[in-house]
């Protein structure tokens, strides 16, 4: 409900159904007739908001609200229907502006809701919507395909308030002293409030009208702000439903633009008393949509990176994991952050001619299109390279003389490991060589244990050291690769993960490859939290039994 301040004593109070004894202001006559004299043409005879009978001075009866002067000699009597009077709140010049929903005691205000719910759309006595019609040019500007598709692909409608739109809102309200700000984001059928300053409305189906009744058709009929001291009197906004619905008595907005220039909404100041609008608070409101279309087009350009990103990151990976015969294959990849940056790790398992099977998995120093151009490098180089060499350590020297060419620089480098799998009757042949990478896991029927081959990092340096691990994997051995996104994530203390829990949670694991993926991707979560500091890229190979 709207407060009532008294011009004599500041004493507030809110016009409710029920009023107890003491919580009532001490107003004089004069202001009591005055606020009732304005309220009667608003809320008289409609049966949705209650009537306003003649007032006097005979006392209290029941359902009625008493106004009293200092003095408490002098008692005014108004049968009045109080529930859902809401938008009676501008009805007298020395009503005050209503700034917070919020009653004296600290609770929210429920008119003000039943006000913004009741403001979509008006309703006959039969409870039928009663729409008002667009104007012709308004209409085909509203309905633009162009401005409609502008709209969805904003990502704003329906979503919840949130506080950079919040934050200019509330700064244009305190700037240019009005009672209500709003960011609004119109589409062919209502103004949805992405900001509602000074209206107490959280949920989305809360925040919004019918676009018949809002103001922001004509900012987007206009393509242009729209600064209106007087709307009940200005001939492109009287008539407007939420004049009286809404107590919109003054109004000023400019487009909000989407990065295309479409006009998405509005943002706007609306005041509950006429006033004459500054030239300063034109300039602050103008400065503040800017602002505003600037967080929609940091969005558009996050949601762009973010595509990219992706589309970059799934080229680096194989598009499905190949199923390997007589092998179980388990992967798991988990981007960095909010995943909006290309980062450089990668992994693969590929066939080569003679039929050994190579599977290898890198990490690039960098992120962004310089480590994607190196990770694209690295990833092809090795496939090129298992062509041409059987020995993953001659694959390996391949690519440092490939990165070396390239001139990433020397803060350009890549740690890497290759693993070759050669069918036998006896079961899988293995060949590993790293070059600076994270050790690999080896799990057996005796438990797990680390494979160590020390290598040089890639990139750096021409003269480089590389070395091989050979083994034979029987069924149900099992070869874990992971990048050091794994063992270095932290927790909130900065405890790293480490090659000990590594180990642990690979021997803890079921025996299927992705489980074992799956369990380790998991335990990293946990310990650090769901949002990965750096990328995090396992592969899992399971020799199986034959015939399997």
């Amino acid at each position: 409900m709207a407060r009532l301040e008294c011009p004599s004593c500041a004493s507030w109070s809110d016009r409710a159904t029920a009023v107890t004894d003491g919580e009532l202001p001490t107003l004089s006559v004069d202001y009591a007739a005055r606020i009732l004299t304005q309220i009667r043409p608003v809320v008289g005879g409609c049966s949705a908001h209650g009537e306003v009978a003649t007032f006097d001075d005979h006392g209290p009866n029941p359902g009625v609200t008493v106004f009293s002067d200092h003095a408490g000699h002098t008692r005014v009597t108004a049968a009045v229907r109080w529930a859902d009077v809401a938008c009676s709140r501008a009805a007298c010049e020395d009503l005050r502006r209503v700034r917070a929903p919020r009653s004296p005691s600290g609770q929210s205000v429920p008119g003000w809701r039943r006000c913004s719910a009741s403001a979509r759309g008006r309703r006959d006595r039969q409870g039928n919507r009663v729409r008002s019609a667009l104007d012709g040019e308004i209409a085909r500007r509203v309905r633009d395909p162009g401005r409609l598709a502008a709209v969805e692909a904003s990502g704003l409608l329906d979503t919840a308030a949130e506080e950079p739109f919040d934050r200019l809102a509330e700064l244009a309200a305190v700037t240019l002293d009005a009672p209500l700000a709003f960011v609004t984001v119109v589409d062919e059928r209502r103004s949805f409030w992405k900001s509602c300053i000074g209206v107490d409305a959280r949920e989305p189906v809360d925040r919004q009208n019918a676009v018949e009744e809002s103001f922001c058709q004509y900012v987007i009929g206009l393509d242009a702000e729209l600064i209106v001291g007087d709307a009940a009197s200005d001939p492109r906004t009287a008539g407007n439903p939420a004049i009286e619905g809404m107590g919109v008595r003054a109004w000023a907005g400019f487009p909000l633009r989407a990065p295309s220039g479409e006009a998405l909404g509005s943002f706007c100041v609306v005041d509950t008393r006429v006033r004459r609008w500054r030239d300063r608070d034109v300039q602050v409101l103008r400065t503040l949509a800017a602002a505003a279309a600037g967080e929609v087009a940091l969005r558009a350009r996050a949601a762009e990176v973010g595509t990219l990103a992706r589309t970059l990151q799934q080229a680096l990976l194989p598009p499905v994991t190949p199923e390997v015969p007589g092998m179980d294959v388990g992967a798991v990849y988990r981007a960095a952050g909010e995943g909006t940056d290309v980062m450089g790790d990668f992994y693969d398992l590929f066939e080569s001619a003679d039929g050994r099977w190579n599977a290898a998995l890198g990490d690039v120093c960098g992120k962004g299109i310089a480590a994607a151009r190196l990770t694209s490098l690295a990833r092809y180089t090795l496939r090129a390279g298992a062509i041409r060499e059987q020995a993953p350590s001659a694959v390996l020297r391949l690519l440092n003389e490939a990165l070396l060419l390239a001139d990433g620089g020397p803060s350009r480098f890549v740690t890497a490991v290759l693993a070759t799998f050669d069918p036998a009757d006896d079961g899988l042949h293995l060949t590993l060589s790293s070059a600076g990478h994270v050790p690999a896991v080896l799990r057996t029927a005796n438990g797990v244990r680390l494979l160590q081959a020390p290598g040089t990092l890639l990139g750096i340096q021409a003269d480089i050291h590389l070395s091989e691990v050979e083994l034979r994997l029987d069924p149900d051995d099992t070869l874990i690769l992971c990048t050091d996104g794994v063992i270095e994530a932290r927790n909130r203390v900065g405890e790293q993960f480490g090659l000990q829990r590594l180990l642990d949670v690979t021997a803890a694991a079921d025996c299927e490859g992705q489980a074992i993926a799956d369990a380790l991707s998991a335990a990293v979560v946990r310990h650090a939290g769901p949002v990965a500091q750096d990328d995090v890229a396992i592969l899992v190979l399971r020799a199986l039994p034959p015939g399997r």
